[in-house]
């Protein structure tokens, strides 16, 4: 009986661990369908089951726990995206789908909980949350109020036409991250075609986003593989492409002094912080140059020397007596 007892906690939790499971669906599309026929969102949980130690206590402290699933399910399409490190029990198109799903999405750490209405757009971003399902069904519930003011504006921009709508529109689209846009292509090309002048400064905000995601996607990994020649030719693109000004081509500029910089091609970095300055004399990067061009200057200088007296230590100062 003693060995009967003790082994009784581990069947009660594999039975709930199994309970809860049911409720949580792997199939991200057919979740979608089943949202939009029952009128409910999506909370789409990225994990990483098997190795990552705050989704393990997400899961034990919140989605395996019946108060959870109970009222979550109400409101919620209940996904499990999982990128573990051992994919032996998962299909190749299921590991497809996740890789995918991680990347379209931005998931930058785990565990990244999201909240996407049945169209897959998301509209609130968030993570582990102490307090067990109580409190973590209160923090959704939160997100709810943005939800519902990002309806309304879409609801008021319907019969509205030009310029005012693309406000309504545009209105919308700004209570959300900056990372979201992309999911709501549709609605940005609209406000593009409604605001051709960009009076809104609408166009600019989002050439300055794709070009901060092409940034991520394409240079950063360059200058870490050390391909520089490579991430320089890729940051001129970006500027050309989007037209970037202000800030953001600055930014754009001094990736090229870095990579630059690391090439040992100090003096043509050198020769790009005046422009840089130029471009917004008043930025926080170009009250930073100074510092720039003092290293880049020293780092000239100490190349100019010989082997020998870049070795040379000078004398050490005279002791007084």
């Amino acid at each position: 009986m003693k060995h009967v007892l003790t082994l009784l906690p581990f069947f009660i939790f594999t039975a709930v661990t199994s309970h809860a499971a049911e409720f949580w669906t792997t199939d991200f599309e057919a979740a979608k369908k089943q949202a939009a026929e029952s009128k409910k969102n999506l909370l789409v949980n990225f994990t990483g089951s098997d190795w990552c130690g705050w989704c393990i206590k997400l899961k034990e402290e919140v989605f395996n726990k019946e108060e959870f699933i109970q009222a979550a399910q109400k409101d919620y399409l209940l996904v499990k995206i999982d990128l573990p490190r051992d994919k032996s029990n998962q299909s190749a198109e299921t590991q497809a789908q996740n890789a995918k799903l991680a990347s379209s999405y931005q998931v930058q750490g785990y565990p990244t909980i999201l909240l996407l209405d049945a169209e897959g757009r998301p509209y609130a971003q968030t993570g582990y949350q102490k307090g067990g399902p109580s409190a973590y069904l209160s923090h959704l519930q939160e997100f709810q109020k943005n939800l519902e003011q990002r309806n309304k504006f879409f609801e008021q921009a319907k019969p509205l036409q030009g310029l005012k709508k693309a406000a309504a529109l545009a209105k919308a689209l700004k209570l959300l991250p900056s990372t979201f846009l992309p999911h709501y292509q549709s609605t940005v090309d609209e406000i593009l075609v409604l605001d051709p002048t960009d009076s809104l400064g609408f166009a600019k905000q989002n050439q300055e986003l794709l070009a901060q995601q092409e940034l991520e996607k394409t240079v950063l990994p360059l200058l870490e593989a050390q391909k520089f020649d490579e991430a320089i030719k890729i940051s001129k693109e970006i500027i050309k492409t989007y037209n970037l000004q202000g800030e953001k081509k600055q930014e754009l500029m001094a990736f090229e002094v870095i990579a630059l910089a690391n090439q040992e091609r100090f003096k043509e970095a050198l020769l790009l912080l005046d422009p840089i300055i130029a471009i917004d004399p008043e930025s926080e990067l170009a009250k930073q140059t100074p510092t720039f061009r003092a290293q880049l200057e020293q780092a000239i200088a100490s190349k100019a020397k010989t082997p020998a007296e870049q070795q040379e230590t000078p004398p050490a100062a005279p002791e007084n007596k």
